[in-house]
């Protein structure tokens, strides 16, 4: 019998893509759509946090998330 290994950790390469990505989507909202964020000061840097959003479009969950200044991680529905 084989067990798979199923790391909660993702790897270095993956934290970096993480980082890279989220400045990038950052700077892209705050800039050219010129988002707005308010009350990131309450999502605690580390534990366990459910932040949940009523979304109209599927661009949401990562919007609502690029403010955060952790890792996310993201749960939907199997028909997304």
């Amino acid at each position: 019998m084989v067990h798979a290994r199923i790391s909660a950790r993702p790897g270095a390469k993956r934290r970096v893509f993480y980082f890279v990505s989220q400045c990038i989507a950052q700077w892209i909202y705050m800039c050219a759509l010129r988002g707005r964020v308010y009350g990131v000061e309450r999502v605690p840097l580390a534990g366990g946090v459910i932040l949940a959003s009523n979304h109209q479009s599927f661009f949401d969950p990562i919007i609502a998330t690029l403010p955060v200044p952790r890792e996310a991680c993201y749960l939907g529905r199997d028909s997304l």
